[in-house]
């Protein structure tokens, strides 16, 4: 059962997801949420993984926002329709930035209803 709600993106490509050691890109969060967020990438993630990564937001043509973030992959399964993998990432603690960002994504959401 869902524990956070969550924001699904229209744009995938709108937070790409980088390995923080080396700014290689791991995917995209396909939906995000308070306890963490759906990646989309082209390789498998083993659950139980520990990563640190690095969030790139693109706000706006000329602003992009970037959150570091330490997660645990708690699951992961093809997606046959698409040709790539999802992985579940749980935050492996508070991040007050992440939590933020969050925030300003529902408040931006309920506006528009």
């Amino acid at each position: 059962m869902r524990q956070h709600r969550r924001v699904t993106f229209r744009n995938q490509f709108r937070v790409r997801v980088l390995l923080r050691e080396n700014d290689e890109l791991l995917g995209y969060a396909g939906d995000i949420s308070f306890g963490g967020f759906r990646l989309i990438s082209d390789a498998p993630i083993e659950a139980g993984s520990e990563l640190a990564l690095c969030l790139k937001i693109r706000e706006a043509e000329d602003h992009t926002r970037y959150i570091d973030v330490d997660v645990v992959c708690q699951w992961s399964r093809a997606n046959p329709k698409r040709d790539n993998f999802e992985a579940g990432m749980a935050l492996d603690g508070p991040c007050v930035a992440f939590a933020e960002y969050v925030r300003t994504l529902g408040a931006a959401r309920e506006a528009r209803v």
